[in-house]
């Protein structure tokens, strides 16, 4: 069997967490031939079975709202209705079998009846429920009929209100289903009156320098599935156990029966066509689904209409005049405090590595001397970056900062797009057909569990994994920890970490071999220590940022591209998605317009006097309306009443209001705390010979805490696995998986400007922007005020005023 040190074939890897670095993770290993599972603890609310869900904070969120309640048409003589707080997805997944031609619940039927009456008892908004009798092709019409009555009548006697209840026939309704067999499709079924509508923890930013998740994208194929003809059906059944003979040998050195094998899937990686579904490679990918943004669009609490920014390389000179003007006039910068910016950049593109690791100890801040610039150009290096990538440059080392700042540049000249949206809830449009196809092309098995604890076995030299609530035993092998730094203390206990210590001794004949589960656990305990909300915003390295979204009656839209709102308490930015969304929406449906909002700041004061931290869910709910209107609605737009909104559900309140706390915060980079972090990109650990970690806090060229990274963390755990195999394992296995270092990715008409300062490093010099003092040439030369801002006027045109 694989035991993680390379030896059998094929290997085996268990991956904990589907997030977007254990998705990573799975997709590179079952590519390469390794057989793949990923155990994760969240459920999916959408899935018909006990399954879990997958792509952990980037996932969409699915709330419920009841069709009963779609809205009616505005009426200028009736205040709009309340919005509502929309709630979780239920499901009834429960199904009610009977004997041929009989209508009589037996005593399995009237237990599992128990479970639907305890849901329903639980949730008592559920206001209506279609009870569906279902009969198999050859029994009589009446019986379908019969038996809906007949659930009813016995939900009736249990308590359940009778006018919540609506029976129904479908007749032969699942005839067709081959997955089942004809006695299975003597049933009644449920459906609530509800559809499900995605809220998300906030909104999808993918900017173009997103080099590793888009070639994840990229090499995720659109699935179509389709109904397999009698025949092929045959063919494909006949086929796959014709298959499993012959490698049932094989697959039982994994150490289970054949019944195990069979039950896990493995003795039929496309287990699926048996139950008659045929999976189509379509020539669309995920990346497909990106839509590029034109523009983002500026709106401040002056009244005046917003200011269009372009992201993407101005094409003439009236729109270089345009981007020119908001910057001067509209965002109320000096040529001078742009010239100084324009400066510091220009230091940091041409600084070498060694200059760029003394960054890592000061904030962003401080390395553009932020106290020599004018206020508004102050508040807006705090805010914009953190508006897209959760960056604040108050808190983040000036080295991630810094990075981040000359990709989004460069942004606008490369040639794909500048900023990207996906067509759909996140999801739907990326995370189902990535699932999808790591399921039924590369055969990895995704099971509900949650890992409790991991121990090293001496006297077999495995792992042995704790994991509560999987029907399915963690096989022995090579494991990936992609879960997030809150899990890290509890998984890597104080003994798990001093038995590393100890096979570190005993392979290198030294106990002061580093140690990355020490690191990885300290440095966890030292980001949620410095992460309470009373603490000063330097101090913290776990930030709050998360977002709500408003459903609406009809669309909403404002401008092809993200929405800033540069003075608003809050630190707030939006997008309106439902114009992106490839399928037009409707309540039928679900919903017809969305508008999803990104909260910054938790900690400030708003209008009521209170933080968002200290508001009730609705408060927050009206106080980001009231300070997205004081911006939108300037120039004669309005926004108009939502009819729900949902918050990020990471967000936990007390039940009188307030938030408890925060399960989806951002990990930030404060300065000095890099070298904490564990890992070393190209050359993470592999520990005891089968365990590695992957994450958004391990060390990464990226750096930034973002989706991008969770993805590079991925490779470079993978990496570490395909190093340990032997040499004739690996050319059956395929090249390491690749990955691009950011810093590599800049201004290469600039390399010699970098050389140049590793010269000057060597010598102890400093940089040549401050041997020659490049930055006192604004001071001598721009003007030190801004330009004259816009003014309202009378007429249609806008003047400029002294």
């Amino acid at each position: 069997m694989a035991n993680g040190n390379g030896k059998g074939w094929p290997p085996t890897v268990t991956i904990f967490g589907a997030g977007i670095a254990g998705l990573t993770a799975a997709h590179e290993l079952s590519e390469r031939g390794f057989i793949v599972f990923v155990y994760e603890a969240e459920p999916d609310p959408r899935s018909e079975a006990n399954d879990c869900q997958v792509g952990g904070m980037a996932r969409s969120q699915w709330r419920r709202i009841d069709v009963s309640e779609a809205p009616e048409p505005e009426s200028a003589d009736l205040p709009p209705p309340p919005m509502k707080r929309l709630e979780p997805v239920v499901m009834l997944r429960e199904r009610i079998q009977f004997d041929e031609n009989s209508a009589a619940l037996s005593d399995e039927a009237k237990a599992e009846l128990s479970k639907v009456v305890e849901k329903l008892n639980k949730y008592p908004e559920i206001k209506s429920v279609y009870v569906d009798g279902v009969r198999e092709a050859r029994e009589e019409e009446r019986v379908a009929l019969e038996r809906a009555e007949a659930v009813r009548e016995q939900l009736t006697q249990r308590g359940v209100d009778r006018s919540r209840l609506t029976a129904r026939a479908l007749g032969s309704a699942l005839m067709e289903d081959r997955a089942l067999r004809p006695e299975k499709q003597r049933c009644v079924i449920f459906e609530l009156a509800a559809r499900s509508v995605p809220g998300e923890h906030g909104y999808r930013f993918f900017p173009s320098f997103y080099k590793h998740l888009f070639d994840s994208m990229r090499r995720t194929p659109i699935l179509e599935e389709t109904r397999a003809p009698d025949l092929l059906f045959a063919r494909k059944r006949e086929f796959l156990e014709r298959m499993a003979d012959k490698n049932s040998e094989a697959l039982a050195k994994l150490g289970l029966s054949d019944e195990k094998l069979v039950e896990l899937g493995l003795l039929s990686r496309a287990s699926e066509n048996v139950e008659g579904r045929v999976y189509r490679m379509t020539e669309r990918t995920a990346y497909d689904n990106l839509v590029p943004l034109a523009s983002h669009e500026i709106d401040r609490a002056d009244g005046l209409p917003p200011e269009h920014l372009p992201r993407q390389r101005p094409s003439s000179v009236t729109e270089l005049m345009r981007m020119m003007r908001a910057l001067f006039c509209d965002m109320r910068f000096s040529p001078r405090d742009v010239g100084l910016f324009g400066v510091k950049v220009l230091k940091y593109a041409t600084s070498c590595d060694a200059r760029r690791r003394e960054y890592e100890s000061m904030t962003w801040l401080e390395f553009i001397e932020s106290h020599r610039y004018s206020s508004e150009f102050q508040q807006a290096m705090e805010r914009w970056p953190q508006a897209l990538v959760a960056m604040r440059a108050s808190q983040c080392d000036a080295r991630t900062y810094g990075n981040t700042t000359l990709q989004l540049l460069l942004d606008m000249a490369r040639v794909s797009f500048t900023d990207g949206t996906l067509n759909g809830p996140t999801s739907e449009a990326w995370l189902d057909p990535w699932r999808r196809y790591l399921e039924r092309v590369q055969g990895v098995r995704f099971v509900r569990g949650e890992l409790k604890s991991i121990k090293y076995d001496w006297e077999g030299s495995y792992l042995k994994a704790v994991v509560e609530g999987a029907n399915v035993p963690v096989p022995r092998g090579y494991v990936v920890v992609a879960l997030p730094i809150e899990h890290i203390p509890k998984i890597l206990t104080e003994d798990l970490v001093a038995d590393l210590d100890e096979w570190n001794r005993r392979r290198s004949g030294q106990a002061a071999w580093d140690n990355t589960l020490r690191a990885a656990r300290d440095f966890a305990l030292m980001a949620a220590s410095a992460s309470d909300p009373s603490d000063s915003l330097p101090t913290r390295a776990l930030a709050d940022f998360s977002g709500i979204q408003f459903f609406f009656e009809g669309d909403i839209h404002f401008v092809d591209g993200h929405t800033y709102f540069p003075d608003s308490e809050w630190g707030l930015s939006a997008i309106a998605q439902a114009h992106f969304r490839k399928d037009r929406l409707n309540w039928r449906t679900s919903y017809r317009g969305v508008l999803s909002v990104d909260i910054g700041q938790w900690h400030e004061l708003g209008s009521n006097r209170k933080t968002a931290w200290q508001s009730t869910p609705d408060e927050i709910a009206k106080e980001v309306l009231r300070q997205i209107r004081v911006g939108i609605e300037g120039g004669g737009r309005r926004v108009p009443e939502p009819v729900a909104y949902h918050i990020d559900e990471g967000i936990e309140f007390f039940p009188a209001g307030g938030v408890r706390m925060n399960t989806s915060r951002f990990l930030v980079n404060p300065p000095g705390t890099w070298a904490s972090r564990p890992g070393e990109p190209g050359s993470y650990d592999l520990m005891f010979g089968s365990l590695v970690l992957a994450g958004t806090y391990m060390k990464t060229f990226t750096r930034l805490t973002t989706m991008e990274a969770a993805n590079e963390s991925a490779r470079h755990a993978v990496n570490a696995i395909l190093r340990s195999l032997p040499e004739e394992q690996r050319q059956f296995i395929g090249n390491f998986v690749s990955v691009w270092p950011i810093e590599e990715r800049e201004f290469d008409d600039i390399d010699f400007l970098k050389k140049l300062d590793e010269k000057l490093v060597e010598r102890g010099l400093p940089h040549f922007v401050d041997i020659q003092e490049l930055d006192m040439i604004p001071d001598a030369w721009l003007p030190q005020y801004p330009w004259p801002p816009r003014v309202k006027e009378t007429g249609k045109e806008i003047a400029y005023g002294k």
